[in-house]
């Protein structure tokens, strides 16, 4: 009698504890409970990487509210120089050494076979330190992404910069990422920056400028093509309106610093004359250092060369441009529009040249 007294209980109780989880709708199941820090849904958020220890130490992934309609997590991977597909020429990596890439993933946060793959229009921000980078005249910082259709990397520029941090505004969430400083000398232009400016402008309106560029050199340089005063005045309306467009942008970055590197106009010559002297000065005060400062043979030539060394601050001090100051405010969009309104000016130039001394012959 005891033992069926028991057994009744011991299933009663079986019965009623299911049925007073299943009716128990104040705490619903919550998918993504596990998730944890990796997932960021419509409110926005980031995932960052936060060990000291880790090679990718400070990156982060940004979402701002509203930019997803649904929740996501965030997968960021090391590769190593093993596993990351060879680097750009003239890239210096982000620890001046080329020492692997960001494998960035963005997946849905669901059992496997129930898993929804993530649309191409999730927007997203990343963010790199520039550890110990700095960006000297004559290079700039970039990013790079790995596009798998095309088995190369290609170029972004930073849509934001800070002392420590660039940071790019992209789409593309499945794919390898990399970052440095490159030198502009030694950048295959041909190869990395025409699939941007193709992306920013059009691959039409991108090509009809390579065009016009082509068809200028042609026109103005190769007098055996027989140069057209139609054609040469059409190349000269087309480069001389870049110019102007490309002057304005660079006028706009001037005036937007307030006058806190002094004066500094790009677009004056005297700029680039003092610039020179900047470099030459540099230079001077270096080789001071070097064999009277830090290695001179007794004590009167290195106080003769510390007060010539102050004399050379003095002079770079006196000149009307904080050029240090003012390279370090610009970025890679000034970089372009400075590139663009050199390159224009010159073949402007070049095209009143060939009229003013007499080389082309055209009616007035």
């Amino acid at each position: 009698m005891f033992k069926m007294i028991a057994i009744t209980l011991v299933l009663s109780a079986a019965l009623v504890l299911p049925l007073a989880g299943c009716g128990n709708d104040d705490e619903p199941l919550d998918p993504w409970a596990d998730c944890g820090e990796s997932c960021i849904g419509p409110g926005g958020g980031s995932v960052a990487i936060d060990d000291p220890d880790h090679p990718f130490y400070g990156a982060r992934i940004s979402v701002p509210p509203g930019a997803w309609d649904r929740e996501w997590s965030v997968f960021m991977g090391y590769e190593t120089t093993f596993t990351t597909p060879n680097f750009p020429d003239g890239l210096e990596g982000y620890e001046s050494i080329l020492t692997g890439s960001l494998d960035l993933r963005v997946t849905d946060f669901a059992p496997p076979g129930e898993q929804a793959a993530p649309p191409d229009s999730l927007y997203l921000e990343i963010t790199f330190r520039l550890t110990d980078l700095e960006c000297a005249p004559g290079e700039m910082f970039t990013l790079y992404r790995f596009d798998e259709a095309v088995d190369r990397w290609r170029l972004e520029f930073p849509d934001a910069r800070t002392d420590s941090t660039i940071t790019v505004h992209t789409y593309h969430h499945a794919t390898q990422w990399t970052w440095g400083v490159v030198n502009v000398h030694e950048a295959d232009w041909d190869l990395y920056l025409a699939p941007v400016m193709e992306e920013e402008h059009g691959a039409g309106d991108w090509s009809q400028v390579q065009q016009a560029l082509q068809d200028a050199y042609d026109e103005v340089f190769d007098h055996d093509l027989g140069v057209t005063c139609t054609n040469l005045d059409f190349v000269r309306t087309v480069f001389a309106g870049i110019r102007d467009e490309s002057q304005i942008a660079v006028v706009a970055h001037q005036d937007a610093l307030g006058g806190a590197c002094r004066v500094c106009d790009v677009t004056t010559g005297d700029f680039w004359n003092e610039y020179l002297d900047y470099i030459a000065l540099n230079f001077e005060a270096w080789l001071i250092e070097l064999f009277l400062v830090d290695n001179g043979p007794d004590l009167i030539v290195q106080i003769y060369g510390i007060i010539r060394l102050c004399e050379t601050w003095e002079e770079i001090a006196e000149l009307a441009c904080d050029y240090e100051c003012f390279w370090g405010h610009a970025d890679s969009a000034f970089y372009s529009d400075l590139a663009l309104y050199c390159a224009t000016t010159m073949i402007v130039e070049a095209i009143d040249y060939a009229y003013s001394s007499g080389y082309i012959s055209c009616p007035s």
